[in-house]
């Protein structure tokens, strides 16, 4: 799909699509692959002066839809009552019918969260769940992760490098370093480790080590 722009009448259209996927199959992480992969293309290509064309979407078939909910001994109407109440769960109401474009990233991370327990998982892998969330935006899809797991009792498990998703609600916190287990503990736990490398990582400006001394302090005279 890549044409060179060095002949400009060469350079008119690009087209890039990924692949159509089922919206009745289960996420992996092979959907993720080739969509970001394709959206990369697509960024490079009108980097370099293409006119292009991303295009992506769903096979709504009703047969193959039918067909996969009788594999999974459930009716395409409580397939679909389920998929209603998961995407309420999230508080995306009315938001059905909205395209990929027409959603901002709180809400792409409320319909994330949703595809991940349509299936009434066991287990919940969040990876930087925040990531290009403003500080109020971040402390909501906490809020609603945090909720989420003691709902359904589940466990959640959270790759992140923000320290207040970490200090809000973790409960189990491990600090790898190199691949290896460098610290593990609570929340609480943090605020008087010894760790240098933990400590380093965590509190790495002046006000943040300041605000570890003050609580330090604090629990001192109680």
């Amino acid at each position: 799909m890549h044409q060179s722009c060095n002949n400009h009448e060469a350079c008119k259209n690009v087209y890039i699509t990924t692949p159509i996927y089922y919206v009745n199959d289960v996420a992996h992480i092979g959907h993720a692959y080739t969509t970001i992969i394709a959206d990369m293309l697509a960024r490079y290509s009108r980097l370099i002066g293409h006119k292009t064309y991303f295009l992506t979407g769903t096979d709504e078939h009703g047969q193959k839809i039918a067909q996969s909910a009788e594999l999974r001994n459930k009716t395409p109407k409580e397939i679909k009552e389920r998929v209603d109440f998961v995407i309420e769960r999230v508080n995306l109401i009315n938001a059905h019918h909205k395209k990929p474009s027409e959603i901002l990233g709180g809400m792409q991370k409320r319909v994330a969260i949703a595809r991940a327990i349509v299936n009434n998982p066991k287990y919940l892998f969040c990876d930087e769940p925040n990531s290009g969330l403003d500080p109020k935006t971040a402390i909501v899809i906490d809020n609603l992760i945090q909720e989420i797991t003691k709902e359904y009792n589940i466990t959640t498990v959270i790759n992140t490098h923000d320290m207040n998703s970490v200090m809000e609600i973790g409960e189990k916190i491990v600090f790898l370093k190199n691949g290896l287990l460098e610290w593990e503990g609570s929340n609480k736990d943090i605020i008087f480790s010894k760790d240098q490398l933990l400590n380093d990582f965590i509190f790495a400006s002046e006000f943040l080590q300041d605000a570890k001394q003050m609580r330090m302090q604090e629990a001192g005279n109680q």
